[in-house]
């Protein structure tokens, strides 16, 4: 029998992403012959240190993050108890001592050991995190070395290899939000003059994924792949305040100290009443939260299935926000996030479209 971890990685210019088969989903996988699908890393910049992997299921199996919670769309009980379980593992910082982790799992999480502090590992954290011998440690950081995701030093630790360059290279390039953002943003940064972020979130985690940065007496702290806290700041905030209830459940269970400290709530009924009116305002305005004397001002990025994409953010000065006006940069943030959203469903009608005018000519 294959170990869980002996998957086939697919990747090229035309097919970008890592694509994994697993053989557990196979047997529970119901599509017809020839459409059988793919589990594939979501967008996020792999080039930095501090990043995390999630995989995300086909649209049969992934629409648990409706309004109500509810797995309305799996159609069996095998795949949709499989998705949330998948799911519950992360993201990878909450996995440490779960003693039910199957081997993919232990493989997968040695990549949250990496961080801006923590450039390189040592096969001892990797028996530490995956509560392994040494020998299953060994096997873990060679199957990652295999694929180019690790690379060993000439002192014996592991750093990342040079499989990242190329994956964010394509990351870049298969981005349908960044390809819709960028234009936009770059537009809007020149009129205005004002510095704006793209951030994106996944598996409890908000990234930058592009920014404009025209006013350059503020320092450029915000690179690709840099991550954000995730309760504090305009651009998480809005993200936050677009979940579903389901998630935010979630995230008052798993972070409830964090959420007190930052002023969202006190308990579920206050974090969710706080969430709710900052859902409905569009818009969350924040001073100096991350950086010193600076505001966000971020809307969010919400698509057509009511799933929140990530935020769009401009960050200037105090004086710079007070002379523009709170009504005027937010009317400004959430024109950004309505162009871009309205592109980027532009684009999908139009591949959907393609996709038809193809099959009718076959």
């Amino acid at each position: 029998m294959r170990r869980p971890y002996d998957h086939a990685i697919a990747l090229d210019d035309s097919q970008p992403g890592i694509a994994v088969l697993s053989e557990r989903y196979k047997l529970h996988q119901r599509t017809p012959p020839g459409k059988c699908d793919f589990h594939c890393i979501a967008p996020f910049a792999f080039h930095r240190l501090s990043h995390n992997m999630r995989f995300v299921t086909s649209p049969s199996l992934s629409r648990v993050d409706r309004r109500d919670g509810t797995n309305a769309d799996c159609r069996t009980s095998a795949p949709g108890i499989w998705a949330r379980e998948f799911r519950k593992s992360w993201p990878l910082q909450h996995i440490e001592g779960n003693n039910r982790m199957n081997s993919l799992d232990k493989t997968l999480s040695i990549l949250s050991l990496f961080a801006d502090e923590t450039s390189t590992i040592t096969h001892e954290q990797v028996e530490d995190l995956t509560k392994s011998s040494r020998s299953s440690a060994y096997r873990y950081l060679q199957s990652l070395i295999d694929v180019g995701l690790l690379a060993q030093t000439a002192s014996g630790s592991y750093g990342l290899g040079a499989r990242i360059l190329e994956l964010d290279r394509l990351q870049r390039r298969s981005d349908s939000l960044l390809a819709a953002a960028r234009p936009i943003m770059a537009e809007t940064a020149e009129r205005l003059g004002h510095n704006l972020i793209l951030s994106r979130y996944y598996g409890n985690r908000v990234v930058v994924s592009h920014t404009e940065w025209p006013d350059q007496s503020m320092d450029p702290v915000f690179e690709r792949g840099k991550p954000l806290p995730l309760f504090y700041g305009a651009m998480a905030k809005v993200i936050l305040a677009n979940l579903t209830s389901y998630q935010m459940r979630s995230l008052m269970l798993r972070h409830v100290d964090e959420i007190r400290r930052a002023g969202l709530g006190d308990d579920w009924k206050q974090f969710r009443a706080s969430m709710t009116r900052l859902r409905k305002q569009r818009v969350c305005v924040t001073l100096g939260e991350i950086i010193t004397h600076t505001v966000g001002v971020a809307a969010p990025l919400v698509d057509g299935e009511e799933r929140v994409l990530g935020s769009v953010a401009f960050t200037v000065p105090r004086d710079v926000f007070d002379a523009a006006g709170d009504g005027v940069l937010s009317a400004e943030i959430i024109g950004v996030s309505t162009r871009i959203m309205d592109k980027l469903d532009d684009g999908k009608s139009a591949e959907a479209g393609g996709s038809r005018d193809d099959e009718l000519q076959d």
